[in-house]
C-alpha cells in the first residue's frame, strides 16, 4: 500500500513549455495522466474558451519511460467554436492523439430532461478510499482524486443485474482556479477505474491487465468549478468481438449534468 501523500492536479498534470504550443509532461505509464495532460495542453492554447468536446485515441502503450512531448496544432479559431489537435510522443513515436472543441462562453438554449436519482448516501457519510482499501485488502493509490464509494463496484453482477456503479469524487487537494487545468482534470476522469463495470460482468478472473483503452470521448455540458463532490456513475451495455463500450456520467450534488464520457476498450483473452 502506498504511503506517500496525495498529489494535486497541478503536480500530476504539469506542463513544461518547450516551444510554441509544445510541452513536456510526465505520464509515467498511466492512461488517465495521458488524457489529463492532453486535455490540459489543448486548453492551454485556447484561453478564454471552454472545452466542450474531447476525442482521443491510444495508438501505442504508454510505458512511462521518461518525459513525453505534448504538441498542439491550432486547427481553427471561429467566432463561436475553436478546434485543436494534440499528440503525445515518446521515443519519436506517437502514443496518443486527440481533438478538442472549445466554445466561447455565453448564454444559449439549455435544458436537462432527467436529473439522476440522488437518493444515495452523502459523501460525508461514507468511508474514505484508504479505509475501504484496508478493509478489502486492496492496494491504495493516493492520486489526485478522492473517492467515497457508494456500495461496492467489485462484486460480480448477478443474473439480470446491471453493471452500473457510482462513487463520489473530488480533488484530494483544492483544484486551482485555472480553466485549462480544470479541463485536464475532467479528461483524467474519463479513464480512472473504467474497467470496473466490465469486471462486474466478466468476474474476478478478468484482471485489469486484460482491459486496454482504445478510444476516449468526453462532452462537457456545464464546465462548473470542481470544488465539491461530484457523483460519477459508470456502466457498460455491450461488448462484441473483444471490444466493449463503457459509459460514464458526471453530476454535481444538485443533479446538474456536468459531463458525459464514453470509452471503447479492448478485452484481451487470458492468454493475451
Amino acid at each position: 500500500m502506498h504511503d506517500q501523500a496525495p498529489r494535486s492536479f497541478a503536480d500530476e498534470l504539469r506542463l513544461e513549455p518547450r516551444g510554441p504550443d509544445v510541452f513536456e509532461a510526465d505520464v509515467h505509464g498511466f492512461g488517465g495522466l495521458t488524457l489529463g495532460v492532453a486535455g490540459h495542453a489543448l486548453a492551454r492554447t485556447c484561453p478564454g474558451r471552454q472545452l466542450t468536446a474531447f476525442h482521443g485515441t491510444f495508438l501505442r502503450t504508454v510505458d512511462g519511460e521518461g518525459a513525453a512531448e505534448v504538441s498542439v496544432v491550432r486547427l481553427r479559431d471561429g467566432r463561436l467554436l475553436a478546434h485543436r489537435r494534440v499528440e503525445v510522443r515518446s521515443g519519436g513515436r506517437v502514443l496518443f492523439e486527440a481533438n478538442g472543441t472549445f466554445a466561447a462562453p455565453g448564454d444559449g438554449i439549455g435544458f436537462q430532461q432527467v436529473a439522476p436519482d440522488l437518493d444515495v448516501p452523502a459523501p460525508e457519510e461514507l468511508s474514505d478510499e484508504r479505509e475501504v482499501a484496508q478493509r478489502e485488502g486492496m492496494e491504495y493509490w493516493p492520486g489526485p482524486v478522492a473517492f467515497r464509494w457508494i456500495g461496492s463496484p467489485w462484486p460480480v453482477a448477478g443474473p439480470g443485474e446491471g453493471t452500473r456503479w457510482s462513487v463520489w469524487v473530488r480533488p484530494h487537494l483544492p483544484l486551482r482556479d485555472d480553466p485549462a487545468l480544470r479541463a485536464g482534470a475532467l479528461a483524467f476522469l474519463c479513464d480512472i477505474h473504467c474497467d470496473y463495470a466490465v469486471r462486474r460482468r466478466l468476474g474476478p478472473d478478468f484482471t485489469r491487465d486484460r482491459f486496454i483503452s482504445l478510444e476516449q470521448s468526453m462532452w462537457v455540458h456545464d464546465p462548473a468549478p470542481w470544488d465539491d463532490w461530484w457523483l460519477m456513475t459508470s456502466d457498460t451495455d455491450t461488448a462484441a468481438q473483444g471490444r466493449a463500450l463503457n459509459w460514464r456520467w458526471i453530476h454535481d450534488r444538485t443533479g446538474r449534468h456536468i459531463a458525459t464520457m464514453a470509452q471503447h476498450s479492448l478485452l484481451r483473452d487470458a492468454q493475451g
